[in-house]
């Protein structure tokens, strides 16, 4: 007999790379965009191509004009890979917005159909699939999605997502490489922009909640 939380899952990634490009998917006919110059469009380190990655990441955010600002390399430095393969081109920015918030939301809905597995272990995740469309579907991403320059955004949760992925599969593998990429993602999310401070805080409470929990487990056979 078929599993139909593994049907269900497929069918769910099917939905929100379909859904995606069907919300953002106009946005490859746009160009750039206001601020989009802080991280792409005529970005002197970043039509170096792959070269320019190392002083890109020696380098402030900003530092035009007498003016000087800011640490947010990873960014910048994905764009300059993007520039060596395609060129300047404001539609594969656009495109590779949309790819990586498709990765975004497929991997909201995997950590939050692992949190709650024991609810849905041979039934249709209802509640993980609804949270996702929801999330994936609400207007308040749409500036971040069209926008180039808030790609760091993107990045910035993917990074965090993943995070809490580890430390989900921690509590129940026990594997110590587990909880230290579930500390280090998120730490690493200051190379992309400073409103990510916080996370580098979420990373530690994951880290703590584990080792709290796996200490609580040992005690509890004693």
């Amino acid at each position: 007999m078929k599993n139909p939380n593994r049907k269900a899952t497929v069918w769910t990634i099917i939905i929100i790379v379909v859904t995606c490009f069907l919300l953002y998917g106009q946005s490859l006919s746009n160009g750039y965009n206001i601020d989009d110059d802080y991280v792409c469009e005529n970005h002197q380190l970043v039509q170096q191509g792959i070269k320019g990655i190392p002083e890109i990441f020696a380098s402030r955010y900003n530092n035009s004009g007498g003016v000087m600002f800011g640490y947010r390399p990873v960014t910048i430095a994905v764009y300059a890979i993007e520039y060596q393969i395609f060129g300047e081109s404001p539609a594969v920015g656009h495109f590779f917005n949309i790819i990586y918030y498709i990765i975004v939301c497929i991997i909201l809905f995997f950590f939050l159909r692992n949190l709650l597995k024991t609810k849905f272990a041979s039934t249709i995740p209802v509640l993980p699939i609804i949270a996702t469309v929801i999330f994936m579907t609400h207007a308040i991403h749409t500036e971040v999605v069209l926008s180039l320059k808030n790609r760091e955004e993107i990045l910035c949760l993917i990074f965090c997502l993943s995070s809490a992925m580890l430390a989900l599969r921690y509590y129940d593998k026990r594997r110590i490489i587990d909880i230290v990429f579930a500390i280090i993602l998120p730490t690493g999310t200051i190379m992309q922009t400073q409103a990510s401070t916080n996370s580098r805080l979420i990373g530690s409470i994951e880290a703590i909640t584990a080792v709290i929990v796996k200490i609580e487990k040992r005690f509890l056979k004693m």
